[in-house]
């Protein structure tokens, strides 16, 4: 296409960074089959001010594409409906070292993702939830995302072991996993290793095993959904610790898995968390008396399906 087929004016010099881009771009378009795109594939009309795929307009324009210096920072093509997006990543876009943001969520997108995404060392967001990706996701990639901000890849077809690596990622502030097919225990981690943790999302998903104390000893979590699940054992007794300026937990759901035992007296100084969901364990023991006192922000408490004992 770049070669024969592309109208834009003037023609641009063979092995030129533009031209590459282009080229890079069409492969892109053509190996996700863009044709059947439901919005701005080749050929049609677009809303607002950008340009259909392959236009004569700079690629930088089509839409869903956004540019830094010339260069693709961004790829989106994904709303609430999709884009009708589907097959296998190309590797071609790894070019594209200038990438801040992949939003492809919503779509049909096949595989695994690429090695050759750890090039991306300044993308900052990547989102593909709801599509079919799988296991594994190389631990080449990962180890370039050293600026990574914000991971969805819930809603696909992960099934195995919780991918390690994705917990040594020092700008990780969200992931989400759930709703996929993760089993085995949650890995032992450092949390040093990611330290910027605000959000994790792993509901819906086949852990086993104890919910490791770690977790709890990241300072910035804000929250953790873990519903859905099998996990065993007691609540980590060091929940709602304080790192000395208070503890900034906010949401915490562990319904619907297999937990024991009687909910932690630390959990009470956690008082930030305004939702917190308990329903359908195996959990003791009373409710304190005080708690809406001592979690003055809390606003959902869930308890049903419990062997809880004694006034709330």
């Amino acid at each position: 296409w770049v070669a024969n087929e592309d109208s834009i004016s003037p023609p641009l010099d063979i092995g030129s960074q533009k031209y590459i881009q282009r080229y890079i771009m069409a492969v892109f378009y053509y190996a996700m089959d863009g044709p059947h795109w439901s919005a701005c594939s080749a050929g049609t009309i677009c809303k607002g001010d950008a340009s259909s795929w392959l236009s004569e307009d700079d690629e930088c324009v089509w839409f869903g594409n956004n540019c830094m210096n010339g260069n693709i920072s961004q790829i989106f093509q994904g709303t609430n409906l999709g884009n009708a997006v589907k097959g296998k990543l190309p590797e071609e876009i790894c070019h594209l070292t200038e990438m801040r943001q992949i939003l492809l969520h919503n779509n049909d997108i096949q595989g695994t993702i690429p090695a050759c995404f750890g090039r991306f060392s300044n993308i900052h967001t990547l989102v593909l939830y709801n599509n079919h990706l799988e296991l594994p996701i190389p631990d080449e990639a990962i180890e370039g995302w050293t600026n990574l901000k914000t991971l969805f890849l819930n809603g696909n077809k992960l099934k195995g072991p919780f991918p390690q690596s994705l917990l040594k990622l020092p700008a990780l502030e969200e992931l989400d996993l759930g709703s996929n097919f993760l089993t085995g225990t949650f890995p032992a981690f450092n949390p040093d290793d990611i330290p910027r943790l605000k959000d994790l999302d792993l509901h819906n998903n086949e852990l086993t095993g104890t919910i490791p104390s770690t977790l709890f000893d990241i300072q910035t979590l804000e929250v953790l959904n873990i519903t859905k699940n099998s996990f065993n054992g007691s609540l980590p007794a060091n929940i709602g610790q304080n790192f000395g300026n208070g503890n900034v937990l906010k949401k915490l759901d562990v319904g619907m898995n297999n937990l024991t035992g009687e909910i932690p007296e630390s959990i009470y100084n956690a008082s930030n968390l305004a939702n917190l969901v308990l329903s359908s364990n195996n959990f003791t023991g009373q409710i304190r008396p005080d708690i809406f006192t001592s979690l003055f922000l809390l606003n959902s408490l869930v308890l049903d399906n419990n062997q809880f004992s004694g006034p709330v």
